[in-house]
């Protein structure tokens, strides 16, 4: 991405104990993408959200690959001042859970590739690289 990096120190104590520290990198005036695993309640994202705003960040754009959106997840993410959250389709996500700033992206394409490589043995690692 040519591009620079920053870290935000999380340690996990237990499934509901998270804490979270300092930003580890110069990200004042900077754009800031943060990618997680999962949305699951949204809580890791609040918190990062947060301690980047304090950092001095511009513009913050969320990205995960499996949109849980469990328990509070939607009314915290409209509340959080981003531009973007993007997420893929592995997750059905009804419409009701739906937001104006989420775009959802189909990962149909690439599970299809993989499946046909599969079959007639051409190499799935070349999908990635």
């Amino acid at each position: 991405m040519n591009t620079s990096m920053a870290i935000i120190d999380k340690r996990r104590i237990s499934d509901t104990d998270v804490v979270q520290g300092l930003v580890v990198g110069d990200v004042k005036g900077k754009d800031a993408i943060i990618f997680d695993d999962e949305i699951s309640t949204a809580s890791t994202m609040i918190t990062s959200v947060e301690t980047l705003q304090k950092s001095g960040v511009r513009k913050i754009y969320l990205g995960a690959t499996h949109p849980v959106l469990s328990g509070p997840a939607v009314k915290n993410l409209k509340d959080l001042s981003v531009e973007e959250i993007a997420v893929t389709n592995t997750v059905d996500i009804p419409d009701k859970k739906k937001m104006e700033h989420l775009k959802i992206l189909s990962v149909g394409y690439l599970f299809a590739e993989a499946i046909k490589r599969i079959h007639s043995g051409e190499s799935v690692g070349a999908l990635f690289t």
